[in-house]
């Protein structure tokens, strides 16, 4: 793909948003290093903590329960 190397810049502002975050218990040592990620990431684009939601359930059959209820 011809300059597929060409990288468009987007300013990104996340002061205005509330996120939700919904994390499966099961596989903890990975699903924390994805939440801790997806914080980390949240926070340089102006996320304040106080706006993030996070919620913690058993497996992934929880997932949609728990996102319904966010």
């Amino acid at each position: 793909m011809q300059g597929a190397e060409k990288e468009t810049q987007t300013e990104l502002n996340g002061l205005d948003l509330r996120i939700g975050i919904a994390q499966a218990r099961f596989n903890r040592t990975l699903t924390d290093r994805l939440a801790r990620a997806c914080r980390d990431e949240l926070r340089a684009v102006g996320v304040q903590d106080r706006h993030v939601r996070h919620i913690m359930v058993p497996g992934a059959l929880e997932l949609p329960v728990a996102l319904a209820a966010l």
